[in-house]
Order: structure tokens, then sequence, then C-alpha cells
């Protein structure tokens, strides 16, 4: 193992994770930044109806929560197209309440299409409705760098981590000494320690004694490509036939 490189590699993954973390962290997003709170406050003459707009104010996030009170019982819509002049409305409704009640909560969830529009019809044909109601609305803001400066943190914290796990395991796995040569090394002949070059004189000498070598087998076995002295190879000319007896 490779104490070295399993401490830089460590080290990268810690700071690489730090990186990443915080570059995720500062990536484009919303917050929330409080409620958009409306007070409604108005009087509904007996058996008759009220409509009112709601207009999306800037960046609103759901869920949008209505909750009402009535002196008297009302009917309560919230609808996402224009009620009709009667008030009682018949297509669009987007939530209500299931009877005629003193107080109650209209809530909308997910994806919010504003305008949206808030019916009330009085019961009562004999007494007003003093109605009032709570309309809370979260507001978002968009925290966060800009979309290219997160990236580019959060890239260089992943090639930091990579980088890291390389090393780790590389430091992990490694034999001390691997990379140093020392088991390539050849291993070194031994010589006589009582070894001297050889003289001129033995060196020509040397060469004599093979010059006569060479051509005493040059004489012996002739010359390569030609017939030896002697051999099957050369011309025997035809016996003449034998004088016949009488």
């Amino acid at each position: 193992m490779r104490t070295g490189l399993v401490m830089v590699g460590s080290a990268l993954v810690v700071l690489g994770l730090l990186i990443l973390t915080l570059g995720a962290l500062n990536l484009p997003h919303t917050v929330s930044s409080g409620y958009v709170e409306h007070t409604l406050q108005i009087q509904i003459l007996p058996g008759k109806a009220f409509n009112y707009t709601l207009v999306a104010p800037p960046n609103a996030a759901p869920p949008l929560v209505i909750d009402f009170s009535s002196s008297s019982p009302v009917r309560v819509w919230l609808t996402g197209c224009p009620p009709p002049a009667s008030g009682i409305p018949s297509q669009c409704i987007v939530t209500t309440v299931a009877r005629p009640t003193t107080h109650g909560t209209l809530e909308v969830n997910g994806t919010l299409f504003f305008p949206y529009y808030l019916s009330i019809y009085n019961n009562n044909t004999s007494a007003p409705a003093e109605f009032q109601a709570d309309v809370q609305l979260p507001e978002t803001a968009l925290a966060g760098l800009p979309m290219w400066e997160g990236a580019t943190i959060v890239a260089g914290g992943s090639v930091l981590l990579v980088g890291g796990i390389i090393s780790f395991y590389v430091g992990l796995f490694l034999k001390r000494g691997a990379m140093s040569g020392k088991g390539a090394e050849i291993p070194e002949m031994p010589v006589d320690p009582n070894w001297t070059p050889p003289t001129a004189e033995e060196v020509e000498a040397t060469r004599k004694a093979m010059i006569e070598a060479a051509e005493r087998a040059r004489r012996r076995f002739g010359t390569p490509g030609t017939s030896a002295p002697g051999s099957s190879a050369e011309e025997v000319g035809t016996p003449e036939d034998p004088p016949r007896g009488d």
C-alpha cells in the first residue's frame, strides 16, 4: 500500500464532496420569502351574489388558501372562469364548500392558473351577510448563483472527487516499490577476478590459428559449390568391355 497516495486520495475525495455540495446548493432555485395576505370584507344583500377576482401577485406559489367566515350561511365557489350574473357557477369550478355554511376553507394545491374568481351567494333572503375572507399565498424568490457558475463549481467538485477515488484505490492496491523499477533489474553475470584481457600477440596468434583451421577445412572438404577431390562427383570413364575368350 502506498500511504501517500491513499492520504492524497482521501483529501481529494473530501474536498471534492465539499465543493460538489456547495455547487449543488448554489444552483438556481426558488425559496419561500413569506406570504401574500389579503383580507376581503363585504356585505352581501339577502338572496344576492358577489363575485371577486383574484389576480396573481408577483412570484406567487402554491398553495392558495382562502379562509372565510360569514354572519349567515353562504355558498362559496372558486372558479377558473367568470361566473354568471346569478352568482351560482355551473362550470370551471376549482373548489367549493359542500353546502351553505358560516365558515370554511378553500385550498388549491399544484400549479396555479390565475385569475381565479371567488363567488359568494347569500342564502338568507331576509338579512344581509357580513362576509370576510383571508387570502394567503406563499411568495417565492430566486436564490443561488447563475446557472453557469453553479455548473462550473459542480464540475470542478466532480473532477476532484473522481481523481481522489482513483488515487485512493491506486495507493491502496499498489505495492511499495512497484513503480521504482527494482523488480526489472537484470542480475549481473559473475566475473572472474583473475581474468585479464588478451595481449596483441595472443590475439594475432588466435587469428592465425583460425585462418589455418579454415584452410585445412577447405582442402579437406573443398570450396562450397564444388566437388571435393576423389569424391563420387568426379567423372569416371566408361570401362571397356573385356575381351572375349575364344
